[in-house]
């Protein structure tokens, strides 16, 4: 098995005990790859995340998103992993 899926799938294995709020947040930065802070925290809260800064702190300790400059980033084998078989689903 080729490394950024082994990755990948590590990923995904920390998503497992994750709140609603935290797997909506998620869901949605796979969906985008990459976004804006300012634009993150205004579209989760249009989801009904009460309070986006502490869910993304959450997605961030768990290494399950990424902090670019000025933005948020999943990580790069869960972007090869998007890109070749779509985006997995949260159970």
């Amino acid at each position: 098995m080729e490394e950024w899926m082994l990755e990948a799938s590590e990923i995904m294995e920390r998503t497992r005990n994750l709140s609603k709020e935290e797997k909506v947040a998620f869901k949605y930065f796979m969906e985008c790859i990459s976004v804006g802070d300012i634009r993150a925290f205004s579209d989760l809260l249009r989801k009904g995340i009460k309070r986006p800064e502490e869910v993304v702190s959450s997605l961030l300790d768990k290494r399950l998103i990424e902090r670019g400059f000025n933005c948020f980033n999943i990580p790069h084998p869960l972007r090869i992993y998007i890109l070749r078989k779509g985006v997995p689903n949260l159970s």
